[in-house]
């Protein structure tokens, strides 16, 4: 009776075992931005920072609501920074944090990374070798600003190219039969807005959306001007 017991309390934890809490959302509480980046060059600079959020964070800590929902805003929190740390702390990943400076007003930025993937096997089926590829991923972009009243105006045209995760594996035909290959799916999307920022204010611009595993990553692109 006792070992019946024991079991059944046994099974009874198995059943009722919880997912991992997902990690707190960090909102900003102290940052101070001077300590953040580098002095600025001789001239006005935009601070950059790319990152993908998980959509779940990206809705509670941005206001993102749904996929209709990618017009740019502006923040007075240093937004690019406080999405840096959620995604190092379990939220996404941080792709890049460059501080470019704004000759004439315009700059040209890029990022890219490559994935390596199975593409197919050649030979025959008891002899057979795999063969690899590469695919790209990543934003070209271009950052115009402009004075108005009270700020400036930022204008970002971009091209991001996402790839969704995981990459879809099937298995070849005869003569190969049995071996698996993967198939890459890159998305790209191509926008242009405009966000007018004052003083202290941080951009946000939604480039892309793509699939990971079972959810959603949202890729940004935080933007916040400094001058000397």
């Amino acid at each position: 009776m006792r070992w019946t017991l024991l079991l059944a309390l046994l099974a009874g934890c198995a059943t009722q075992r919880l997912e991992p809490e997902a990690p707190p959302i960090w909102t900003g509480e102290g940052i101070e931005y001077e300590l953040t980046r580098p002095e600025p060059s001789a001239g006005l600079t935009a601070d950059l920072t790319l990152v993908e959020l998980d959509e779940a964070c990206a809705k509670t800590l941005l206001g993102i609501e749904d996929t209709t929902d990618i017009a740019p805003r502006s923040f007075t929190q240093p937004m690019g920074e406080i999405a840096a740390v959620n995604a190092f702390e379990g939220h996404g990943e941080l792709l890049d944090r460059p501080c470019l400076e704004l000759a004439g007003g315009e700059v040209s930025y890029e990022f890219s990374r490559e994935h390596l993937y199975l593409r197919e096997w050649s030979g025959e089926t008891r002899n057979s070798s795999p063969l690899f590829e590469t695919v790209s991923e990543g934003v070209v972009c271009t950052l115009k600003v402009a004075e108005v009243a009270g700020g400036r105006n930022v204008t970002l045209e971009s091209v991001s190219a996402q790839m969704n995760r995981p990459v879809v594996m099937f298995i070849e035909t005869p003569p190969l039969q049995g071996h698996p290959v993967r198939v890459p799916e890159v998305r790209a999307a191509e926008r242009v807005g405009t966000e007018t920022l004052r003083p202290g204010e941080t951009a946000m611009f939604q480039l892309s959306r793509a699939t990971n595993y079972d959810s959603t990553r949202i890729r940004l692109l935080f933007v916040r001007l400094r001058e000397p």
